[in-house]
């Protein structure tokens, strides 16, 4: 299929993505030196939601667990199977 100058083909996946994305950022942040995990307490600070990707406890062991965030942000747990 043969598109027009300025002409971009946009997947159904892609239009989904802009459209539930739009307006959200995401930062990337090595957690291991005492600089990330400040940097991550200062955003969770402002955040309205936390949500974090690791097996159970490890969100503790790197001092980001619900005792040590002092945000009331909303954490929501994402597990993979």
């Amino acid at each position: 299929m043969s598109t027009g100058p300025g002409v971009a083909l946009v997947t159904a996946s892609r239009l989904a993505h802009d459209l539930l994305n739009r307006g959200k950022r995401a930062v990337v942040v090595d957690l291991r030196p005492e600089r990330g995990l400040e940097t991550v307490l200062r955003l969770v600070e402002h955040a309205d939601v936390l949500i974090e990707g690791f097996r159970p406890g490890v969100t503790e062991r790197l001092s980001l667990g619900p005792q040590e965030c002092p945000s009331p942000a909303i954490r929501s747990l994402c597990t993979g199977g």
